[in-house]
């Protein structure tokens, strides 16, 4: 993905800069008159960013997609009913 471009008289495009894959969803929320700041960073780290982000994010579904108490019960108590009529 390459962000950053700046367009000029007769459409001539100059690249600003390469957006990190981690740093994209953070970019396109920012409204069109926010300031945007560069930091260079190297290839390697643009990955471990990346994959440091993927892991959390894994980790945030996990413990949301966790079924509450309250439903782990219920369904404990699905199992012992279905198995008296079993």
């Amino acid at each position: 993905h390459t962000v950053g471009s700046l367009q000029f008289a007769a459409h001539t495009q100059f690249r600003l800069a390469t957006v990190a894959s981690v740093d994209i969803p953070w970019l396109v929320q920012r409204k069109t008159d926010h300031k945007v700041r560069f930091k260079a960073v190297s290839v390697e780290e643009a990955q471990r960013l990346y994959l440091e982000e993927s892991k959390e994010l894994s980790r945030m579904r996990k413990e949301i997609h966790q079924p509450c108490k309250e439903v782990l019960e219920c369904r404990q108590v699905s199992r012992r009913i279905r198995s008296l009529f079993s």
